[in-house]
């Protein structure tokens, strides 16, 4: 499981300070995860230590996972390509 920092989404924006999580996904600095059912953040730290956490270990929790990027669609006649 990967110990990661998370600073909350608020008005479309990461704000405040970095909380500290587990995650089961794999995931990387930038990413957009579902925190609780309610709230989403930005991962801004990956692979922080268990020596970082010691202290409050048992506090930590588990977030609900990483949220799919958005993909494009394909450039179409319709949507502005040129072919």
């Amino acid at each position: 499981m990967q110990i990661i920092k998370v600073k909350f989404i608020n008005n479309g924006f990461a704000t405040g300070r970095p909380y500290t999580y587990f995650s089961e996904d794999s995931v990387s600095i930038g990413d957009a995860v579902q925190i609780n059912p309610q709230s989403r953040g930005i991962v801004t730290g990956v692979d922080v230590t268990e020596e970082e956490i010691k202290d409050y270990r048992d506090k930590v929790k588990v977030i609900c996972g990483k949220i799919p990027a958005k993909k494009e669609p394909a450039p179409t006649e319709e949507n502005g390509g040129n072919e």
